[in-house]
């Protein structure tokens, strides 16, 4: 995410973002966060935020783990794929990319 001076045209990094499926993960100041929040609740119906520094990160609804170098994060929705796949009973998969 990006601020831009509206007098000066000057901009600079804010935030990131990320969105997944039906998921939004913001990372940035709460001001920043609630800014962002206020937008996309214009445009869409949303559900309760939920603050990852208010619990743990496992209850969000991305997973958060922090990367084995010690430098970054990895950010997945394994288990929601894994309910997924047991609610469906799905048993079967095709290689990925799957051109027909």
């Amino acid at each position: 995410m990006i601020e831009v001076n509206s007098q000066t045209g000057d901009e600079h990094w804010v935030g990131l973002m990320s969105v997944y499926v039906d998921d939004i993960m913001i990372a940035a100041d709460r001001e920043v966060a609630q800014a962002a929040i206020g937008s996309i609740e214009k445009t869409w119906a949303i559900s309760e935020v939920e603050w990852a520094s208010e619990k743990p990160l496992r209850y969000c609804g991305f997973e958060i783990l922090a990367d084995e170098g010690g430098d970054g994060f990895h950010v997945s929705q394994r288990m929601y794929e894994q309910e997924l796949v047991t609610r469906w009973n799905i048993t079967e998969s095709l290689a990925f990319p799957a051109f027909k």
